[in-house]
């Protein structure tokens, strides 16, 4: 019995010797952040030295263990151990959503227990909450209007304003404008357009397009006030109208619409940016058509009236410009043709007058002068410019009467031809003293 007895105390002697102590375990690699985007797959490592029979507990951030070494304690499928090698203790979250961010911890079961801290975090794309943001709006001019653009993500989004010049070109940020609302003071026509908020991240962006229309009175432009036109001519009468929404426009004269007929032809024309013209055709005008037309701009805020005038216009006929026999009569005529109808033409001979075709004035027919020989008309001899048909006064001596019509002479036109030049030569004197 006492050998037996000392064979085991030798026993133990021997294993307490030659026995290698325990190691203390430790983790591979230092604490460490772990970014994941929502909606995948996020592995958080824990890599441990020399384990032996210790456990391995992880924790959530609300310190509530949810594994025990490879056992799940929390009702959750989406976590889970991850072992690829024998020193793996690594934990598994699919699906990750944003309230899983956090600090998790993965400890071992020593005293005291060794600890290492993960921290998660989760990114999301920006999104913009489309009940929370402004719609499509159509505004008084001169309001103040507000469009906010809501916005989610993580990390904050970034929030940029634009404002789109063409359906194909935007214009740059505006300046001085960050954030999800944008405040405009006293909206006015020319702020009406497409605006574009931009919310963008270390994810990804995402726009919404929100559409501002401003409402105005027209405004109405007249290109002409006064035009004039010949009788039996056309003529076409322009109204330009600048409004938002447009109403109705059209024109009227004396009092009532003008309404599209045989003489009447309207047309609109759409020049963009709410302007149309309001075209009036009027063919073959008469004495009646000439007058006050007004053009008439409404829409829901208000009427507008501008007037123009259409009058006639008759061209001047300058006393050169002859007209030839046959356009008053011709030879058919020529009995009853009165003095005051008759148009001379230089070297022509005088249409024959009876002597009963008495009164009127013709227009004096203008002389050639040549300066360089002020005392010789350039196109001699001087012909009859006018004259006075009454019978009652005798002719003057030194004139001719014809036809007993009476005319004047040439020296009379020498004599005020030598009081021009006198008067010409006088003036020269005065300018050389």
């Amino acid at each position: 019995m006492s050998m037996r007895l000392l064979h085991c105390v030798e026993l133990v002697v021997l294993l307490s010797v030659y026995a290698k102590p325990e190691e203390t375990p430790s983790f591979d690699t230092p604490a460490v952040n772990v970014t994941c985007q929502a909606g995948e797959t996020a592995i958080l490592p824990c890599r441990i030295n020399s384990l032996g029979g210790r456990q391995v507990v992880w924790q959530n951030p609300q310190r509530t263990a949810i594994l025990h070494n490879e056992r799940r304690l929390w009702d959750d499928p989406r976590f889970s151990s991850h072992r690829p090698y024998i020193k793996d203790w690594n934990l598994s979250i699919m699906l990750v959503r944003p309230t899983d961010e956090g600090i998790y911890t993965c400890s071992i079961s020593t005293t005291p227990p060794l600890t290492k801290v993960i921290r998660l975090y989760v990114q999301v794309p920006p999104k913009i909450i489309d009940s929370l943001s402004s719609r499509n709006m159509i505004v008084r001019e001169g309001q103040t209007v507000i469009l906010i653009c809501n916005v989610t993500g993580a990390p904050y989004p970034e929030v940029k304003w634009y404002k789109w010049i063409t359906l194909k070109q935007k214009d740059e940020a505006i300046n001085g404008f960050r954030g999800e609302m944008l405040v405009i003071h006293n909206i006015s026509r020319n702020c009406d357009a497409m605006y574009q908020c931009e919310a963008s991240n270390a994810v990804g962006q995402v726009v919404r397009d929100i559409s501002v229309k401003v409402e105005f009175a027209p405004e109405v432009r007249l290109p002409n006030k006064r035009i004039g036109q010949q009788v039996g001519k056309n003529t076409v009468l322009e109204c330009i109208v600048t409004a938002y929404p447009h109403g109705s426009t059209f024109w009227m004269y004396k009092g009532r619409e003008i309404q599209r007929s045989s003489q009447h032809h309207l047309e609109i024309y759409d020049e963009g940016h709410n302007t149309v013209t309001l075209s009036l055709r009027i063919y073959e005008l008469s004495a009646t058509d000439f007058g006050r037309y007004t053009c008439v701009a409404k829409n829901k805020i208000e009427m507008i009236e501008m007037d123009m005038e259409l009058y006639e216009y008759r061209p001047y006929i300058h006393p050169n410009e002859r007209r030839p026999i046959s356009e008053i009569g011709g030879s058919k005529t020529q009995g009853s043709i009165k003095p005051s109808e008759v148009t001379y033409q230089p070297g022509k001979p005088r249409p024959d007058l009876s002597p009963s075709d008495q009164g009127g004035t013709r227009p004096q027919e203008p002389r050639d002068v040549d300066r360089n020989n002020l005392g010789t008309p350039r196109n001699p001899p001087y012909r009859v410019v006018s004259t006075t048909m009454r019978n009652d006064i005798p002719p003057i001596p030194g004139q001719v009467k014809v036809h007993n019509h009476s005319y004047r002479t040439t020296a009379s036109v020498q004599l005020s031809i030598a009081f021009v030049t006198i008067a010409i030569l006088a003036l020269q004197v005065l300018g050389t003293v």
